[in-house]
């Protein structure tokens, strides 16, 4: 009977604790703990509850991704069987309860991924069974309590992703020898990183990166014989690799990008056997990649970029068939391709040799390495012809191979390699600028599976000559357009407000091609045969055949009338001689509201006299593109400052109402 009332006292201490848990949540959206936390139902049948079968105390707390807002009540720390405490993913504030240190059993504490401010209380030092602590993803600060050294059961420290500064404890391992795993990334840790780290004898994954990390690396460090995963980028570090690197016989993943470290690459890294990953980019390191790279058989990710190597890349490198990414960019590198390189190298999906000096020409049989995504030669000594093939690499999205020496066919006057290219449906950024071609680009360079995907296409100074493709187009995405110093013939093409970007100074990355842009200094206005689509076009192309910067300025006014009244110039609405411009001048200025696109506001809404002005001014601006007489129309560089003062005036009046 005592034994009974015990248990009941017991659970009831267990159930006011939660309860007192539930009261501190002010924001459940899913209803989890207002539908299921209830006195009417036992406690270990509460959603994220487990208890132990013999007590029938509270032994978890599960309660993951649940979208809860509040703060983590104190009374926490009453529930003494606790072993297993994860609230990870919610948006819990304010500070971790000291309290929390009286749950000696706990073996497994995650608070990550909450918005917890405050240090990390001193008191979970006297958690002694615990193997998980996990509170990274908030915004703790403060140093790293050297209390937690205490927890010598601790397999995992996750404090990555705070604002936690100070220095790392200097002995931190030696009360630790189970650790695995520390992750303290993404904080504002400084000073050198300690000596000693190799008393963690089981370390398997050390994570630093994103700190202000000093000094040299300290050479018991390279003991951690374990040690799979090492991340110490985006630091200040100094001084050389040491030749002790290759005692990391279990190194999987090698990452010290963006510090400052010197000397050459050892060449007894080639004894890491297991490793897959090596990122060094962007250092000062300098000399050649040593042969012994070659013996690096699982490497599937080797990261050079941005420092100062140079020499030739060593040819049996590239029979690593398992290389998936390869980075040299921003070196001083230098030699050819091997004609093979597709066929040794099948699972590339980024290959960035950018900014170098490889010399000779881009092998045909690159586009046997079928995965690629990312291809950048750019800023190179390439020449020869492009291969006419590159469409086959169905899965790529960036090819650069501006800035180096290369022709197209010389069986062809014309790009044609672009036609291949346009089978590529997922291609965003083409840029081949600065090469000598010599041809015109293929009439179906606006056709293709590239229609829809390309964003930006940079061919300035290439040799290009002849027209723009009319079909140009039918680029749905494109951002930029980029052909200024070639030898083309100025064209006007149907752009659609859909293919116009603006940036937040009002500036049109994207406007109708700028015929503006392709006429030369000397002749602003030149006698050609204009191409496009009636309604988009001034009235002097088709009556004087004149081609002007002010013809840019009238398109734009059309624009904007077909961006807010979400009509086409050539909507079946406007026959004859009533056309998009005549039905603005006919409704200007006091009904334009029966014309304005109805998804933009609503006569009800709030800020409808806002919108209204602005909505006039904008219009009255159209009109002042489209007048018949070119000289009668805004110059472009009004049109900007006009936008911007419009826009201003609108926030502001929208503020005010």
């Amino acid at each position: 009977m005592y034994l009974s009332v015990t248990n009941a006292s017991n659970i009831s201490t267990d159930e006011a604790s939660l309860l007192a848990f539930k009261a501190q949540i002010t924001s459940d959206p899913n209803g989890i703990l207002s539908k299921n936390w209830t006195k009417g139902t036992h406690i270990c049948n509460w959603i994220g509850i487990s208890c132990s079968k013999k007590h029938q105390r509270v032994t978890s707390l599960v309660l993951t991704s649940f979208g809860f807002r509040g703060s983590i009540a104190i009374e926490i720390g009453n529930l003494s069987f606790l072993n297993k405490l994860d609230v990870g993913n919610n948006s819990f504030h304010g500070q971790i309860p000291d309290e929390i240190g009286s749950l000696r059993r706990l073996n497994f504490l995650s608070l990550q991924m909450n918005n917890l401010t405050g240090q990390i209380p001193e008191s979970l030092g006297f958690l002694t069974r615990l193997q998980l602590l996990d509170l990274s993803e908030n915004d703790l600060f403060g140093n790293v309590p050297f209390s937690i050294s205490n927890v010598s059961s601790l397999k995992i420290i996750d404090l990555g992703f705070n604002r936690i500064s100070g220095n790392l404890p200097r002995g931190f391992c030696t009360r630790l020898p189970n650790l695995q795993g520390l992750f303290l990334s993404k904080n504002q840790l400084a000073g050198q990183i300690p000596s000693g780290l190799n008393q963690c004898t089981q370390l398997i994954y050390l994570s630093l990166s994103y700190n202000q990390l000093t000094g040299s690396l300290p050479r018991d460090m390279w003991n951690l014989t374990k040690l799979r995963e090492l991340y110490l980028g985006w630091n200040s570090i100094t001084g050389h690799i040491p030749s002790e690197i290759d005692n990391l016989s279990a190194i999987r993943r090698l990452s010290l990008p963006r510090n400052n470290l010197v000397g050459i690459l050892p060449p007894c890294m080639g004894n890491l056997s297991n490793v897959e990953v090596i990122d060094l980019g962007q250092n000062s390191l300098h000399g050649g990649i040593p042969l012994e790279f070659k013996h690096l058989v699982n490497l599937k990710g080797l990261f050079l970029g941005q420092n100062r190597l140079s020499g030739e890349v060593p040819q049996p490198m590239y029979n690593i068939s398992g290389l998936e990414m390869i980075s040299f960019v921003g070196n001083g590198l230098s030699g050819t391709l091997p004609s093979n390189i597709g066929h040794t190298l099948p699972n590339l999906v980024g290959l960035y040799f950018g900014n170098n000096q490889f010399t000779g020409q881009i092998p045909t049989s690159i586009v046997n390495s079928t995965k690629l995504i990312q291809l950048d030669f750019g800023r190179n000594l390439f020449s020869g012809p492009v291969p006419m093939n590159l469409g086959k690499l169905q899965q790529l999205q960036f090819i650069s191979l501006q800035f180096n020496q290369l022709t197209n066919d010389p069986s062809t006057d014309k790009l044609s390699f672009l036609t291949s290219l346009s089978n590529c449906k997922y291609l965003k950024t083409v840029q081949i600028g600065g090469n000598q071609f010599n041809g015109s680009l293929p009439k179906s360079l606006g056709s293709g599976n590239w229609s829809f995907s390309l964003e930006y296409f940079i061919a300035t100074d290439s040799g290009i000559t002849g027209k723009i493709p009319t079909n140009i187009s039918n680029f749905r995405n494109l951002e930029w357009l980029s052909l200024g110093e070639n030898k083309l013939i100025a064209v006007h093409c149907d752009l659609k407000p859909s293919n116009i970007l603006l940036d937040g100074d009002m500036v049109a990355k994207v406007s109708d091609f700028g015929i503006s842009k392709l006429l030369t200094a000397e002749t602003l206005i030149a006698h050609t045969k204009t191409l496009g689509t009636i309604g988009y076009m001034a009235p002097e192309y088709g009556s004087e055949g004149k081609v002007s910067t002010k013809g840019d300025v009238y398109s734009v006014g059309i624009l904007l009338m077909e961006t807010f009244t979400r009509k086409s110039p050539v909507d079946d609405l406007f026959v004859g001689d009533f056309t998009l411009k005549r039905w603005i001048c006919q409704s200007f200025p006091n009904q334009l509201v029966d014309v304005v696109d109805i998804n933009l506001f609503s006569l009800d809404e709030e800020n409808f006299t806002s919108k209204e002005r602005c909505f006039k001014s904008i219009m009255e601006l159209a009109l002042e593109c489209t007048n018949d007489l070119p000289e009668e129309r805004i110059c472009m560089e009004d049109i900007t400052l006009r936008l911007k003062k419009i826009l201003t005036q609108f926030l502001q009046n929208a503020v005010t109402n």
